[in-house]
């Protein structure tokens, strides 16, 4: 009753307005409130002019319309405001707010259901409290919180006043180690950093994922039943300062004793040297999810499973055994498609995945297309450390033919690969023997070509990029007193950066130099000399129909090249996107005739789980193929 009293005659004035909104709206019962639950629960981030005004002049300004078309529509019904609407109001950040209004038991009442006066003056009286107490996580152990309600027909209005105050900062950390990791390097070195939080306010959810991350740590390092002796924090209200004690007992070290594997297809050598886990190794549960990982990324396996068991542990020796199934010896893959550079196409593929209990693999590929069409064969040999290294021996046929050139090649080749980190290193040794005809000159070349490439990869995802740069450079060349129908040396180097700037915005960018040395460039085979244009290169223009050519007007490819793309594409649901593209490009065999044919277009792009389909329409804004509208059609990963 004291409550009623004391707020009776405003509840009467805020009942002026609701029964003005109810009168407005057609069919609505009375006393609705105009102002919708969405915006109630937005509180003070409501926009200027939301609420029941705002929301009155709009029905106002449509029953106008109405009238002026002849006709009346029914308004929409409004949502009922909440028995007890809370509203925060301060200089506090999203999450800070959210831990308030989680905290206030008055928020979790029944938001249908009006409290009784008993109760909500209960509830009422404890907010400051709980308010206070949801800011202390932050660092603000100071906080003045005012509270202040309105009594209104259905329920109350509450305000929660808050000032946060000023923050509480770490003053003294003290870090002790104990047990047998007690002089570990790392464990040293993290305590260090641990110590840079001095002075920083002291948040609680961050102080968690520092000690949380410190205990990782040790169980990483061999020390999987490290825990915390004492931990203490001693908050100073008065000083707004918070003094940090811990004792972290690592316990004892544990390692790997031995490597058990169990396998019906491999040697145990072979998978000791595949294995990224070996005996003596610091016992470390993340490295043993590594080494089950390494496993499964050969190819051989079908399910690995780690087995060890700590209580069986003697002096901290862990034996850890490596259960595998081997995965299907022989893989098959069939596809149809159609490329707008080679035209329709089939893929046949077969592999063996183990050939015998070295490893050995070996992967066919045939590829039948109307304009190039390539069979190709690879053995691979695992070497040295197998999750790294491999020896390759391939061979590859392949036959070609686009406007006035034919091309029929067999190449062979054996080469040594080893990746590490972001990189992919390769030195190979190839002997190329392509028969060719250019319309005015025909010919056959033998090479011996030996060479080298690197690759430097580092994106968030190959497949669908969001960030990511691919970087490559590649040196090979012949000499005709060596096994080789000519003398040549070239080198080439490019990459792909992709950024998104802006939600929903991405920026691709590519680029390629090529520069051939030779005396002659008859007697270079058209394989291994520069074009461009296409689906991969200058959209707008025909496969390789950017290059220098013959006294018939022929194509007849360049010794130099460069070439760049620009791509802005913005994303839209379902994974599509549209792109608006500019590539330039320029074959020349002296840079003396320097000159750059361009096309520019825009594309529909679907970003599915195996990759990206492309569908881009191009015009060329040069003459080799002037008011030219081509489509290309291309299916591929980002990097």
């Amino acid at each position: 009753m004291i409550l009623l009293s004391r707020h009776i005659g405003m509840c009467f004035f805020l009942l002026l307005p609701f029964c003005f909104a109810a009168c407005t709206v057609g069919g609505g019962r009375a006393g609705a409130p105009a102002q919708t639950a969405k915006a109630a629960e937005a509180g003070d981030r409501a926009a200027p002019g939301s609420g029941a005004a705002a929301e009155a002049r709009a029905e106002r300004e449509a029953a106008g319309k109405d009238r002026a078309g002849g006709h009346k529509k029914a308004a929409p019904k409004q949502a009922a405001r909440p028995a007890v609407m809370v509203r925060i109001e301060g200089r506090l950040s999203d999450a800070e707010r959210s831990n308030v209004r989680n905290f206030l038991s008055l928020s979790r009442l029944a938001p249908e259901t009006e409290p009784s006066e008993g109760m909500f003056a209960y509830y009422l009286d404890r907010a400051d409290r709980e308010a206070a107490q949801a800011l202390e996580p932050f660092g603000y152990y100071n906080a003045d919180i005012r509270v202040s309600d309105k009594r209104r027909q259905g329920g109350w209005d509450v305000v929660l006043q808050v000032v946060p105050g000023p923050a509480t900062r770490i003053g003294s950390i003290d870090l002790e180690y104990a047990g047998e990791g007690a002089q570990e390097a790392a464990l040293l070195e993290a305590r260090e950093r641990f110590a840079r939080a001095k002075g920083q306010i002291f948040n609680h959810s961050v102080y968690e994922q520092h000690k949380n991350a410190l205990l990782e740590l040790a169980t990483e390092l061999g020390y999987p039943h490290a825990h915390y002796a004492s931990s203490r924090v001693e908050v100073r209200r008065s000083a707004n300062r918070a003094d940090i004690a811990l004792r972290l007992d690592t316990g004892i070290r544990y390692t790997v004793s031995d490597l058990d594997f169990v396998s019906d297809i491999l040697d145990k050598d072979l998978l000791a040297r595949i294995a990224s886990v070996q005996a003596g190794d610091p016992f470390s549960p993340h490295a043993l999810t590594g080494l089950r990982q390494s496993l499964y990324d050969t190819g051989y396996f079908d399910t690995v499973d780690i087995l060890y068991d700590l209580d069986r542990a003697e002096n901290g020796k862990v034996p850890v055994t490596v259960a595998t199934t081997a995965a299907p010896r022989h893989r098959y893959g069939l596809g149809l498609g159609y490329g707008t550079d080679t035209g329709i196409r089939a893929t046949l593929e077969y592999s063996n995945r183990y050939c015998n209990r070295r490893g050995h693999q070996l992967d066919v590929r045939l590829r039948p297309s109307e304009q190039l069409s390539s069979y190709a064969a690879q053995y691979s040999i695992p070497v040295g450390e197998p999750r790294k290294d491999k020896l390759g021996l391939g061979t590859n046929y392949q036959t070609e033919s686009f406007a006035n050139i034919d091309t029929t090649t067999w190449l062979s080749k054996i080469s040594r690969e080893h990746n590490e980190g972001p990189w992919q290193l390769a030195a190979y040794l190839q002997y190329l023997n392509e028969d060719y005809d250019t319309g005015l000159h025909s010919g056959r070349a033998g090479l011996l070509i030996p060479g080298l490439s690197a690759t430097w990869i580092l994106a968030d995802d190959r497949v669908n990029t969001t960030n990511g740069l691919k970087l490559w450079a590649s040196a090979e060349g012949s000499d005709s007193n060596v096994m080789s129908s000519t003398t040549f040396l070239q080198l080439k180097a490019g990459g792909k950066a992709i950024t998104t700037f802006l939600p929903k915005w991405r920026l691709i960018g590519k680029g390629q130099v090529g520069v051939s040395m030779m005396d002659d460039l008859d007697d270079l085979p058209p394989s291994l000399r520069f074009f461009a244009g296409g689906d991969q290169s200058v959209r707008g223009y025909g496969y390789k129909k950017i290059s220098p050519r013959d006294a018939a007007g022929g194509l007849i490819g360049g010794k130099h090249l460069f070439f760049y793309s620009v791509e802005l594409e913005r994303s839209l649901s379902g994974g599509l996107a549209l792109a608006a593209f500019y590539d330039s490009a320029a074959v020349v065999d002296s840079f003396d005739e320097y000159a750059m044919d361009s096309g520019v277009g825009v594309g529909l792009h679907w970003n599915a789980p195996f990759g990206q389909l492309r569908l881009d329409l191009a015009v060329p804004t040069d003459s080799i193929e002037p008011h030219s509208l081509r489509l290309h059609f291309t299916l591929g990963t980002d990097l």
